[in-house]
């Protein structure tokens, strides 16, 4: 009887001493082991970007070696709350001595962490420990005879505790590290005695372990890329941008240099802009400002743009970084045209990138990619009996020049056709013009006509078609050939533009099919579009009304099984996705020449996500969920510019996406 009295006292001296009340018990002997140790495992946590980034995670155990005779263990373990943060602990050692039948008789006292002070409380023993003894699992042992058979050097992790990255080094810092250290660590055997116990320097030190994150440069390259241009006349001004794609700012790029060549003949460089809309906003206090390096000669420019560093000569982040592609130039060149060529002779030449250079604040020296030059031509002028057809839209997007396309348009708007007549350059007045209208069928839908000004313009329009049986059979490729007899020779122009929805609206999903109330449903709604103009304003010439399409409005309305709308969210969004070979295009069997223009060719497209909260008011059942998009909210004079694709040849006003409210 007095012996099981004296385990009973024994283990209540280690709940109480784990607890922080050991001075109310009488004071227990000490029992060290020389060989038993508390350590950190593994000892270096070592890690390089990629594959490590901020919120990658990583494992640290807290291990007792050759350590037996165990009734009760204690530590708390610290470490740098501002470059890691503890995301959960695991108990092991306890869970893996005890059956789990009697799991219950483990007296977890503390499994807790704190990430504002960095440190995380361990502190386990059993319940009953003279039950645990007598049912065989206490005390407990760690050597290697009682290893688990994947570990045999003696060594058991007490738990493990996982770690969260906060923050990766700059270049400039090179590494981040952080000691895994205790505080203190207490560990008894039945008796109460202690076998470490680091607050009176009883046992071995526990050994620390360490975190280490090195910079690393990142894995993928930047690189230039120039844009193209295609003029139509002789004097043309015009814009070129060279871009820097795909930066990271980890490689803490800060200059930046390029040389362009291009054909003098065709084209003269009027100016270079002093700044750089990308760099600027990586530039500003209390970094100060860009240096603008420029040097040219005949067929050629250099251009070097620098961030400079604060009075000090340090430079702050964030450092530049870019998209792929990015939309916003490093450099804006203006040019000029200077020669044309005479129909059918296209003049060209490549706008070819080359020694360029991207360098960080060492400086050193940035690996690229292989830059991506870019395409000058100007359309050939035509001397003699001209006639150039066009709609209304702004150059380049009216169909101006030979056989060129137009914009889009949509239901029920009015085209704008325009003739320019001219005899070797100068205008012809008083000429009888001939439209035909074709549908994407091939069906003439109208011949109209009109007559020269003092200009040489003709002028008319005509409204598209908006039927009331199946009116989406129109959707196409619309052509319009003008005529005109000048001096008895005929000459003629043709003009293409897709007639469409504004917005298609050919992909709704959400996350999920069933939902909770006040769980939020994420909608995903994926739009097309031929629109080529990123700022347009529409002009219906008939009415004198105008459309402003530098943006458009999604909205999401969800409803419950009764018809309740629970849930309403838009977004405004620009259509300015730029196209290139490697976006995801749809193409569209478009007549010759036009199959090898992509941007004519190919929709525009953007998914935009949005999310909804069901409420609790929303009953449960079927809830519907719908899509619009408009040109500006009803109350502004605004209305739906879209339809949804059910497949390649029917559509809907709408097509809503249903999903389940649970009772819950």
């Amino acid at each position: 009887m007095k012996n099981n009295l004296a385990k009973i006292l024994s283990a209540l001296m280690i709940v109480t001493a784990l607890l922080g009340f050991a001075a109310v018990l009488p004071t227990f002997a000490v029992n060290p082991q020389p060989n038993a140790y508390v350590i950190v495992d593994p000892a270096l946590n070592s890690f390089n970007p990629p594959p490590v980034v901020v919120t990658s995670t990583f494992n640290v155990n807290v291990s007792l070696v050759n350590i037996t005779n165990v009734a009760g263990v204690q530590y708390e373990l610290k470490w740098n709350p501002t470059l890691l943060a503890c995301t959960g602990i695991t108990e092991i050692l306890f869970h893996t001595w005890t059956p789990s039948a009697k799991w219950s008789n483990i007296n977890g006292l503390a499994l807790s962490y704190n990430n504002t002070g960095g440190y995380a409380d361990y502190a386990q023993s059993w319940v009953d420990l003279p039950t645990a003894e007598s049912d065989g699992y206490a005390p407990g042992n760690v050597t290697p005879s009682t290893s688990p058979p994947t570990t045999t050097d003696g060594k058991w992790a007490t738990a493990t505790f996982t770690f969260k990255i906060l923050v990766l080094p700059t270049m400039a810092e090179g590494n981040l590290t952080c000691d895994f250290t205790f505080n203190y660590v207490k560990i008894g055997n039945p008796d109460g005695d202690k076998i470490i116990d680091t607050p009176t320097s009883t046992g071995n030190a526990p050994i620390k372990g360490t975190y280490i994150v090195f910079w690393a440069p990142p894995s993928i390259l930047p690189y230039f890329s120039v844009s193209s241009w295609t003029a139509h006349s002789l004097g043309e001004v015009f814009n070129i941008y060279v871009y820097v794609n795909k930066l990271d700012p980890g490689w803490e790029a800060v200059g930046f240099e390029f040389k362009l060549s291009y054909n003098a003949s065709l084209m003269n460089l009027i100016s270079v802009d002093p700044g750089s809309p990308w760099l600027g906003p990586f530039s500003v206090f209390p970094d100060s400002g860009i240096l603008n390096l420029t040097n040219s000669g005949t067929g050629w420019i250099q251009v070097g743009r620098v961030v400079l560093p604060d009075g000090n000569g340090t430079w702050h982040t964030p450092f530049p970084s870019a998209a792929d592609p990015n939309p916003t130039p490093l450099v804006v060149l203006t040019f000029n045209a200077t020669m044309q060529g005479v129909f059918p002779t296209v003049l060209g030449c490549p706008l070819h990138l080359y020694d360029t250079k991207i360098a960080n604040w060492i400086p050193a020296p940035i690996s690229q990619g292989g830059a991506v030059d870019g395409v000058y031509s100007i359309l050939p002028s035509i001397t003699g009996r001209v006639i150039d057809i066009y709609t209304g839209w702004p150059a380049d997007f009216g169909g101006q020049g030979q056989n060129q396309p137009s914009d889009m348009y949509w239901p029920q708007k009015a085209v704008s056709l325009y003739a320019n007549v001219t005899y070797n350059g100068w205008p012809e007045q008083q000429k009888d013009v001939a439209f035909q209208v074709i549908a994407p069928n091939n069906q003439t839908w109208a011949i109209i006509y009109a007559r020269t000004d003092a200009n040489g313009i003709a002028y008319t329009t005509f409204r598209l078609p908006w039927p009331c049986d199946n009116p989406e059979q129109w959707f196409g490729i619309w052509t319009i050939v003008g005529t005109v007899d000048i001096a008895c020779n005929i000459v003629n122009d043709t003009l293409w533009f897709h007639y469409d929805y504004l917005v298609r609206i050919w992909k709704q999903t959400t996350d999920a099919g069933s939902y909770n109330h006040t769980d939020y449903v994420t909608v995903t709604i994926g739009m097309r579009t031929y629109l080529q103009q990123t700022d347009a304003m529409y002009l219906d010439e008939i009415t004198n009304s105008t459309m402003d399409l530098s943006s458009v409005t999604v909205v999401v309305t969800a409803f419950d099984e009764v018809r309740v709308p629970y849930g309403l969210i838009d977004a405004q969004v620009q259509f300015t996705t730029p196209i290139s070979a490697n976006s995801t295009t749809v193409p569209f069997g478009g007549p010759w020449p036009y199959e090898n223009i992509t941007g004519w060719c190919h929709y525009k497209e953007i998914n935009v996500t949005l999310t909804v909260y069901i409420p609790k008011f929303a009953v449960a059942g079927t809830s519907e969920i719908d899509c619009a998009v408009l040109n500006n909210w009803p109350y502004f004079g605004g209305t739906v510019i879209s339809g949804f694709q059910v497949d390649a040849t029917h559509w809907l006003p709408y097509d809503p996406t249903f999903i389940n409210i649970l009772a819950q």
